[in-house]
Parts: structure tokens; sequence; C-alpha cells
């Protein structure tokens, strides 16, 4: 476990490749799951957590629809993401204007989708925090591209 200090700017910098590279499981996150199977636990913590990611995912769907109703997004069974498509419109142009508004996402150009598609992480944060970043992310928008 450790941690870097840096300016806020190189922060934020090193913060979104990270977002944007990270897809391997860390051994600790395995040692875990095994311990967990090894205890008889996993069954019991596995609805608990998909009981979590589920009430996340509604509200994210939830606040989209009140928020965002033209942006097509996909409603998953499972996972940790929301994938939505502006057409049209170029994400990672609109990255740097929801950046400035203290939102972000993950252009989906980074996993060979459409050019206007958007990967919304709704497994991290909060409820209260979903429905806040889906607000900056609708005001952070020009309405000319939903």
């Amino acid at each position: 476990v450790g941690w870097f200090v840096f300016p806020d700017e190189l922060a934020r910098r090193i913060e979104a490749t990270a977002t944007a590279t990270y897809i391997t499981p860390v051994q600790l996150g395995q040692a875990t799951v095994n311990e967990f199977l090894e205890q008889g636990l996993f069954d019991a913590n596995l609805a608990r957590v998909r009981s979590l990611l589920g009430a996340r995912r509604d509200k994210m769907l939830a606040a989209l629809e009140r928020d965002l109703p033209e942006l097509a997004v996909n409603r998953p069974d499972g996972g940790y993401f929301l994938w939505g498509e502006i057409e049209g419109a170029d994400a990672g142009e609109l990255l740097v204007r929801c950046e400035e508004a203290g939102v972000t996402f993950v252009p989906g150009t980074d996993f060979a989708g459409p050019a206007g598609s958007l990967r919304l992480a709704f497994s991290f944060v909060s409820l209260d925090e979903i429905d806040e970043g889906v607000a900056r992310l609708a005001a952070a928008l020009p309405a000319s591209t939903v």
C-alpha cells in the first residue's frame, strides 16, 4: 500500500489515466475471495454486493432518465458500469467539459466503442453522489449533443 502527493493538475491527469486503464484485479482481492470461499462466506457476501450494486445501478438509471432522458443507455444485469451513447458526439471532447464541472467518465473509445460512447461508473460512489454526478453530467453536456 502506498500513495503519492502530486500537484492538483498532475494528480487529475494521473487519476484519469489510471481510471481509463485499470482492468486487472490485484492479488489482495484474489486472496480475499479465496478466504471468503474457504470460510463459506462467499454466497452471503455475493448477495450483499449484488444488492448494493443493483441499488446503485438503479439509482443511476433513474437519475439519467430524470436528468438526461435523451441519452441512450443500457440496463446491465450486473457489473459496475452503464454504457451511454450520444450519437454524433465526441466523448473525448465532452470529457473535458465534464471534468471542468467536477464529473468524469471513460470514453467508450478506450474500449473500441463508438466516438460518442461513455462508460459511466456506479459501483464506487454513494447513492447521493450518483444524483450529484448525473446532475453535473447533464449540466456539462451541451443541449445540442443529447
